[in-house]
């Protein structure tokens, strides 16, 4: 099995990041935008990287403008029509990657036009069921999927902490970057009716363009009722409307994410599963059997999850200990039987105003070297968010220092060194994930949501890695099996 990544993961269409000591320097209050353009500012979200996170932003929308800046001649990108960006006086500087993922990603203002009807409408994927292999790249320390957009073929790495589909404006790999992700043709793709953003992190600053095209997964596909056992093919091509990067936004580690989070406020742009309409999905990382064909992305057109929902069949364990070490896979798919699961909760939107549904669920129990972290349920309730993009463990400031201050007290040698979360099922059993010494970082002192008062961690490939994580964002169910 690799190692559990360590590298960081970029951070797109982030409007609000976690502020964090040397945490992402905000937005000055007048950024210089493009010629002609209406600036919108607005307040939003969370959202962190495999190893780095991301302190809050403000971001900026182009009002009505549409125009790609990125089509240059042969697919090269034309310069950001602006320079000479600079963080605001006295803001911290970047943030290192290793280490975290995302708590939230969002793009756009409250200003921008209502998304078009069509851009629902027109996206019907091929098959209620659809499974893409995954690949792991040593070099980002990340799962990476690959799909065609307009006929080209793209990676991205998968991520369940942002909603977006991404692409980089460019062909070639840029300056530091470990791999290509694709080449943008902007003139293979259509207006998709979204003004453009202007988007900041890690003291860069670029425009987002928002285009639209044909979508396809070159994987095994499923395109009737009953069980996924794939025929090879691609799915048939479907328009999707994705975010292209320009050079400014990927200055520096990481790279492009395919985004898994479905649900979004009306305001940002859309998500790739909720254009796609699919319901349910399963990150299944598992490895090791005999009939294994690897890593790979499920998705579902209904819940994965239930008494008469389609589950992967292998070794569940909803009732005691599921290693972040754990393996073997089995890879066949079965309708019918129960399944447990953990409840998934919507309080970081409903409460404290997230712009995105996380996958969160509230923590039963926190255990360091073996030593339970006491939770106040009621007044500060621990809230996990799982996100594969993110390489570690990144944990509210409170928490950190009160491990720091225990680990002191007891003379430990190491601050984070076996680490378990537990969380209650619907059956009243117990799923515990585990990780030894996982890259574990602080979130700021700032809440990341107005109002927020509970403890806030997001846990990574550290603890996600080897194990098979479905989640019905429709139902609000995850479920983790070895």
């Amino acid at each position: 099995m690799p190692p559990a990544p360590t590298t960081a993961k970029r951070v797109l269409l982030v409007l609000q990041l976690l502020g964090a000591p040397g945490g992402i320097a905000p937005f000055p209050l007048s950024p210089p935008l493009l010629p002609q353009s209406t600036r919108t500012s607005t307040k939003t979200t969370t959202k962190t990287t495999p190893s780095k996170l991301r302190s809050r932003l403000r971001v900026s929308t182009l009002g009505e403008q549409t125009r790609d800046p990125f089509s240059g001649e042969e697919g090269e990108p034309r310069p950001v029509p602006f320079q000479d960006a600079q963080p605001a006086p006295g803001s911290p500087q970047g943030l290192p990657r290793r280490g975290i993922l995302a708590v939230a990603v969002a793009s756009v203002a409250a200003a921008v036009p209502p998304p078009p009807v069509e851009a629902k409408a027109e996206a019907e994927p091929s098959g209620p069921f659809l499974a893409a292999p995954l690949e792991f790249v040593p070099a980002l320390g990340a799962y990476v999927v690959r799909y065609t957009l307009f006929g080209e073929a793209f990676a991205a790495v998968v991520d369940t902490g942002s909603p977006f589909l991404t692409v980089p404006s460019y062909c070639r790999p840029y300056r530091n970057q470990k791999m290509r992700w694709g080449c943008y043709r902007p003139e293979r793709t259509q207006d998709s009716g979204y003004a453009n953003t202007v988007e900041g992190f890690d003291n860069n600053y670029g425009v987002v363009v928002w285009r639209k095209a044909d979508f396809s997964f070159p994987g095994r596909v499923s395109p009737g009722e009953g069980p996924l056992g794939g025929t090879g093919g691609a799915t048939d091509p479907f328009p999707v409307v994705f975010g292209v990067l320009g050079e400014d936004l990927l200055n520096g580690s990481g790279g492009v994410f395919f985004g898994l989070i479905k649900e979004t406020d009306r305001w940002i742009r859309p998500s790739f599963l909720g254009q796609a309409g699919y319901a349910s999905f399963c990150v299944d990382l598992r490895r090791g059997a005999a009939d294994s064909t690897g890593p790979e992305l499920v998705l579902s057109e209904r819940s994965m999850i239930g008494t008469t929902t389609r589950q992967i069949s292998g070794t569940s364990n909803n009732s005691g200990n599921i290693s972040s070490n754990s393996s073997g896979k089995h890879n066949s798919y079965e309708y019918g039987g129960i399944a447990d699961f953990v409840p998934l909760v919507r309080d970081l939107k409903t409460r404290y105003g997230a712009p995105v549904v996380h996958y969160t669920a509230r923590a039963s129990r926190f255990v360091v070297n073996g030593l339970p972290l006491l939770i106040d349920q009621r007044r500060k309730p621990l809230f996990v968010i799982f996100d594969t993009g993110v390489s570690g463990m990144v944990v509210s400031r409170d928490l950190f220092d009160g491990r720091y201050l225990q680990a002191r007290k007891n003379r430990e040698k190491s601050l984070w060194g076996s680490v378990e979360v537990a969380f209650r099922t619907s059956a009243g059993g117990e799923v515990v994930l585990s990780a030894e010494k996982p890259i574990t970082t602080p979130l700021g002192k700032a809440a990341p949501w107005k109002g927020f008062r509970g403890n806030l961690v997001v846990v990574g490939l550290a603890f996600l890695d080897g194990l098979a994580t479905t989640v019905d964002a429709d139902d609000g169910k995850i479920r983790f099996d070895e």
